[in-house]
Parts: C-alpha cells; sequence; structure tokens
C-alpha cells in the first residue's frame, strides 16, 4: 500500500488548490474556507486502500495510536452512523498524514507528544 500511496501522491504535488476540494471567497473584511462535498473523484484503489486501513485502525487488533483514538473517539459520538463516518474520517486523515511524512521525511510516531516511559 504503501509503494502505491506514494506513487499517487508524487503525481498530486504539483496539483492546484482548488483540485483539494476547498474553496475561498472573499467576505468583508476576511476569507472564508468552506469545505465542499466529499466527492469520489481520484484514484478509486486509493480510495479503498485507505478505507480499509481506516477499518483496521478503527479495529480491535490495531496498536494504539492517536489517530485510532481519535477514530473512536469520533465513532462513538456519531450515533447510528458514527462508525462510518468516523472510518472515512480517519481515511482522510490517514492520507494527509502519510503526505504529510512523504513531503517532510519525519519519522512516523504513533503517540505524538506523549510521554513514554521505558523500564530500566
Amino acid at each position: 500500500m504503501t509503494l502505491f500511496c506514494a506513487s499517487q501522491l508524487n503525481l498530486v504535488r504539483d496539483l492546484p488548490l482548488e483540485k483539494f476540494r476547498f474553496a475561498f471567497f472573499l467576505r468583508g473584511s476576511f476569507v472564508a474556507v468552506v469545505q465542499l462535498d466529499i466527492s469520489k473523484s481520484g484514484n478509486g484503489y486509493l480510495r479503498r486502500l485507505l478505507v480499509q486501513c481506516a477499518h483496521f485502525m478503527l479495529g480491535p487488533f490495531a496498536p494504539d495510536s492517536n489517530l485510532r483514538r481519535w477514530g473512536l473517539q469520533l465513532a462513538s459520538h456519531g450515533g447510528k452512523n458514527g462508525k462510518r463516518r468516523a472510518v472515512v474520517a480517519v481515511a482522510r486523515k490517514l492520507a494527509v498524514l502519510l503526505h504529510d511524512l512523504w513531503a517532510t521525511g519525519e519519522v512516523y510516531e504513533p503517540l505524538y507528544g506523549q510521554v513514554t516511559v521505558q523500564a530500566a
């Protein structure tokens, strides 16, 4: 999956900002950023992979991470379709996280900002 995502993200690195489903409006003295509707444009195989990864991350066998905690919290507040919304949200966040890690070259830390105590 990682290789496929990397190849797809390299293709979209130089796309204009309007391709990322946001609209900018000038209202008065400030600029409002409005998120547009979810579309099924883009690579379908990549979308399916991200959703499958999100399902695993929210399942019982995934290791603990900040993204998992956020997704489980989102699923608990969602009502009837909370789990479905949480899966799509985690998939989107995972795509953004992978792109950011590849762009900056940083190492992924599952519990970013958490202090871990190692046994002596």
